[in-house]
């Protein structure tokens, strides 16, 4: 463990943790990640790839700003990556349906005119708003068949 910032010179004693450990009959990390996979990989919590969201059209990327997303410099975009159980027949729960904010717990929600709107994500893809998704041409496309678009026109 660190203190001011640098390793200690004596190694730490972890025989009391160890015990304990043993004496809990604790599992590994790896078993709880496991046993909770439906939520942390098929809810999209530990993704596979994390990007920005760029608009080619005019050149900025989507940054956090309060409650909403702006548009800004790609050197201080946000981080995203998609998420959420998708429900849809034959996906089988697996992830995804929906862009999640890189570690938070904000996914994009209602579509309104300025674009979406962070909220709390449902890792379940049950929350209807939260349905959104990446096309093959790069087009991010809601729930409701609408299209986020950094233009004027929406």
């Amino acid at each position: 463990k660190y203190k001011d910032g640098v390793l200690p010179r004596q190694p730490i004693d972890v025989s009391e943790i160890l015990r304990r450990k043993s004496s809990l009959q604790c599992k590994p990390f790896a078993y709880f990640l496991h046993r909770f996979r439906r939520v942390y990989v098929d809810g999209g919590v530990l993704p596979k790839e994390a990007f920005f969201l760029k608009s080619v059209e005019a050149g900025t990327c989507l940054r956090r700003q309060g409650s909403t997303f702006v548009h800004t410099g790609c050197e201080a975009a946000t981080v995203f990556h998609l998420a959420n159980q998708d429900r849809r027949k034959g996906k089988g729960g697996k992830c995804c349906s929906g862009i999640r904010q890189w570690n938070t717990l904000d996914c994009f929600d209602r579509l309104d005119p300025s674009g979406p709107l962070p909220y709390w994500c449902d890792v379940t893809g049950q929350n209807l708003n939260q349905q959104y998704k990446l096309d093959a041409e790069g087009f991010i496309k809601h729930g409701s068949g609408f299209c986020v678009s950094a233009g004027e026109g929406g």
